[in-house]
């Protein structure tokens, strides 16, 4: 069995517990750009309260931006990407989820005759039960009893920007 060594990456770093995203080269390339950063090595020096007076004196305009973005990831001087993207870059940039659960509707023995209208209207009212309890508002409650999953969705209006993403601010 081969060992797994710290800094190599695998798909399951990209989907922990509760959190997911698709697995890209962009994070670990934000994350180089995050330590070669002269801003954000001032943000880390600031928060270790190690600015000299000629850095205080000389911070960009704009450096709250700076510190909300290192608060927000972090110090990347002394950790491998893995370590930070399992400790922090997972939480920040994917998306909650939950693996769907599997409930038993109906079993049915080999030969024997199924009632194909009390099956629809369990699968009816679980979908239901199931979107409402993951909070979803926007679809009309009739859309949702009387409608398969991919028309309830259609029937959802587009949003501009699904998920937010940080400001993150990088020189």
């Amino acid at each position: 069995m081969k060992s797994k060594l710290p800094w190599a990456l695998s798909g399951s770093d990209f989907s922990q517990s509760g959190w997911h995203t698709e697995p890209t080269a962009a994070y670990q390339l934000m994350f180089e750009f995050l330590v070669l950063s002269p801003s954000y090595e001032l943000a880390r020096k600031a928060r270790a309260n190690k600015l000299t007076k000629e850095e205080s004196e000389n911070l960009p305009k704009d450096f709250d931006k700076v510190l909300a973005t290192y608060d927000l990831l972090g110090n990347v001087n002394c950790i491998l990407f893995r370590q930070w993207w399992l400790k922090r870059g997972l939480h920040v940039f994917g998306n909650p989820f939950n693996k769907p659960k599997i409930h038993e509707i109906a079993l049915i023995e080999n030969g024997e005759s199924t009632e194909v209208e009390k099956i629809t209207q369990t699968l009816k009212s679980s979908y239901v039960e199931a979107r409402q309890a993951e909070g979803l508002k926007h679809a009309s409650p009739a859309a949702t009893r009387t409608a398969p999953p991919a028309q309830a969705q259609r029937q959802l209006p587009k949003q501009k920007n699904p998920r937010r993403r940080p400001n993150l601010l990088l020189r």
